[in-house]
């Protein structure tokens, strides 16, 4: 490099080092045009492209580098990791399989490996990947860490636990492992303790994105609204294009927030690539806050677009859920007996279920203000048990009913030691009744009923994180779930008569009171008037209605889907009349 390249070379680096990123790539594609055969000005325009989040761009500079220089290392690495992230795992695995067979450092090119398996969705692999790296290189912190989030992805909590405890003590410091213990602290319910860790991932990096993103998540569900949206608005501030910030800051900034965002909004869908799940992110936020202000022709127009994004980009496999459904019912056929354990269940279980945005956090947010209810979240015990169950083919018994129990006994948290019974409140478990009442036979049911136009609007409008609600973002797949839900709950009633209480959304919202004491009642409690104001428990939420249910009971959502009649006429088109009689009554 001559020193005339070597100058510029020192500038563009002096820009990233200092988080200048488009000063850097600037000066690095200026570079470019007088250098045209150095290698090392397309690889900073990368770089410097990925800092601005636009890792699609980025990948053919990448490219360009190694067209120059084969073997830039530096450039290799960037490429691969580029390229994962945009999704294109198996070309990403393809470089790196070629790699492995010319390059020493075997170790950064196994973790990349495993992320990119992570990435595609082969965490199996990826736990095997990692642990021939940590083999070799067990003082390797970051391989201790991704192994606990491909852990955590897989359901190991307890494992993934140990893992980002040894990267923890291998580097104490590292934002990223700090930030995903805060993560497995929530779900255990210690909120403090998930906030302690953010906090020190803070403290050593303030401008750290993914602890700014999940303290802004806790703050918010610990009830703290104002402060997590001050934090979405740093990480705004530090990446002004941020999917994760506009979405939270169009769901939670009230009304009078709203016009000084939609330009943000704006900018953001002109500069984030489309067909990427940022841009559809960024979408919705553009149609949240269009809701807050009223504005429902935006509204429907931008949830339209959102949800059409989504769905391009997160597919759902409906043949699995069809063939879930036939595999479950035919192991609970009606009319003949059913395997129960003898043992009762201890502390006694409760379960809220039904369909997502059907009330079922508010439900929980009632129970668990008795003072002996403890209040669990949504446990991921039953719906996992059930599933490796069904993977093994084997018929339903005693024996499994009773390894069931044992395995959903290994989800529970710790509780305090007046809890007499706690609430699960994993909506999607309608699915698993006959396990549940099998395995826990004192397991108290509660079915939240709700109109299925407002449940799909509410479903509509919010978006899920998790691949098995991605039936959400396409109206008539959501009315095909929607049909299959209900014959679950009508198989369901035919083979459990009088041990499932179904609680319709209006009566609850309606009359709360009167509603609390039906609750208290089937679940064997005596009724304390805290439970007519679940506003008061101060019990962290973790679901989508985290803001809702720090309001007082009322009565606003329904029949609000009448408001937006036509933008889900495809959804009510797609309804089973004959499973839905009674909306044609009304």
């Amino acid at each position: 490099m001559t020193m005339a390249a070597k100058q510029l070379a020192d500038k563009a680096k002096a820009h990233l080092d200092s988080g200048r990123a488009k000063s850097a790539f600037k000066t690095a594609k200026t570079a470019m045009k007088k250098f045209p055969k150095e290698s090392f000005f397309p690889n900073v325009c990368g770089i410097a492209l990925t800092q601005q989040n636009n890792q699609r761009e980025a990948i053919s500079y990448f490219r360009k580098a190694l067209q120059l220089f084969p073997g830039n290392i530096d450039a290799q690495n960037n490429l691969v990791q580029a390229l994962t992230s945009v999704g294109q795992s198996d070309a990403a695995l393809t470089l790196i399989e070629k790699y492995l067979t010319s390059r020493k450092d075997r170790d950064n090119l196994l973790y990349f490996k495993a992320v990119a398996e992570s990435h595609s969705g082969d965490h199996p692999a990826a736990e095997s990947t990692l642990n021939n790296l940590l083999a070799d290189y067990p003082r390797l912190a970051r391989a201790h860490n991704l192994l606990g989030a491909v852990l955590f992805s897989l359901g190991r909590e307890d494992e993934a636990l140990a893992a980002y405890q040894k990267a923890l003590d291998i580097d104490p410091n590292s934002p990223d492992t700090l930030t995903n213990m805060a993560l497995i602290q929530a779900r255990a319910n210690e909120m403090e303790k998930a906030l302690d860790y953010v906090e020190k991932a803070l403290a050593l990096n303030p401008n750290h994105y993914l602890s700014l993103q999940r303290y802004g998540n806790l703050l918010n569900e610990s009830g703290q609204t104002e402060k997590a949206i001050e934090t979405f608005h740093k990480l705004l501030e530090i990446e002004p294009h941020s999917h994760d910030a506009l979405l939270e800051l169009a769901t939670l900034s009230p009304a009078a927030e709203q016009p000084a965002l939609q330009p943000k909004i704006d900018a953001a869908l002109r500069k984030v690539p489309k067909n990427t799940l940022q841009h559809a992110f960024i979408c919705l936020a553009k149609a949240k806050s269009a809701l807050k202000i009223g504005d429902r022709a935006e509204t429907d127009k931008w949830f339209a677009i959102g949800n059409e994004a989504f769905a391009a980009q997160v597919p759902f496999d409906r043949e699995r859920t069809r063939a879930e459904f036939e595999a479950i019912c035919g192991h609970f056929p009606a009319g003949q007996p059913v395997h129960v354990v003898n043992e009762p269940f201890s502390p006694t279980p409760i379960f809220v279920l039904g369909l997502p945005r059907s009330g079922t956090t508010l439900t929980e947010q009632v129970i668990s203000s008795h003072p002996s209810v403890y209040g669990a979240g949504e446990l991921p015990g039953i719906e996992r048990g059930s599933r490796i169950f069904l993977e093994k083919g084997v018929p339903w018994d005693l024996t499994t009913a009773q390894e069931l129990a044992q395995f959903y006994q290994s989800f529970l948290p710790e509780m305090p030691e007046e809890t007499t019974a706690f609430v699960d409140k994993m909506p999607g478990n309608y699915k698993r009744i006959g396990f549940i009442l099998s395995a826990l036979p004192n397991a108290r049911i509660v079915h939240l009923i709700r109109d299925p136009r407002e449940v799909a609007l509410s479903m509509w409008h919010t978006v899920f994180s998790n691949p098995g609600q991605a039936y959400t973002f396409n109206q008539k797949v959501m009315a095909q779930e929607l049909n299959d839900y209900r014959r679950y709950m009508n198989h369901w009633a035919s083979v459990f008569p009088d041990r499932i209480l179904d609680l319709r959304y209006s009566d609850l919202v309606s009359d709360i009171e009167q509603a609390s004491k039906i609750l208290a009642d089937h679940c064997g409690l005596d009724w304390v008037s805290d439970m007519a104001h679940p506003e008061r428990n101060a019990g962290a939420v973790r679901t989508a209605s985290a803001n809702q249910v720090r309001q007082p009971v009322h009565r606003d959502s329904l029949a609000k889907w009448k408001q937006h009649e036509q933008a889900l006429a495809e959804l009510i088109a797609n309804l089973d009349p004959t499973l839905w009689p009674e909306l044609g009554e009304g």
